[in-house]
């Protein structure tokens, strides 16, 4: 059962599915009033499940990112297999989150 994210969040629920030699991953992103602001489902190339969902997380900070979300609200992700409950990324600031360049 879906749980809404506190005020202030978006929540983005992801799955990934692995179908003998097929994969493929999707998921909805929401606000706490559960309105679905986007949703994406696609093929993708993993042949374990735990990979799958790694690549619905990538699919959803990228879509999170390019659509400007990360500048308003925070993003919750959830996935529900059994390696990957609970994935929390705050984005109101990603320089915090990217790469320091620690050449002299």
């Amino acid at each position: 059962m879906w749980k809404p994210p506190p005020p202030g969040w978006m929540k983005f629920s992801v799955a990934g599915v692995i179908m003998e030699d097929e994969a493929g991953s999707g998921g909805v992103l929401r606000d706490n009033k559960g309105v679905a602001y986007a949703m994406f489902s696609r093929p993708i190339e993993a042949t374990r499940l735990g990979k799958a969902e790694l690549r619905a997380i990538k699919i959803v900070v990228e879509m999170f990112m390019s659509m400007g979300w990360h500048e308003k609200v925070h993003l919750l992700t959830c996935s529900s297999g059994e390696r990957l409950k609970l994935v929390r990324m705050v984005w109101r600031n990603p320089s915090k989150f990217a790469p320091k360049n620690t050449a002299n």
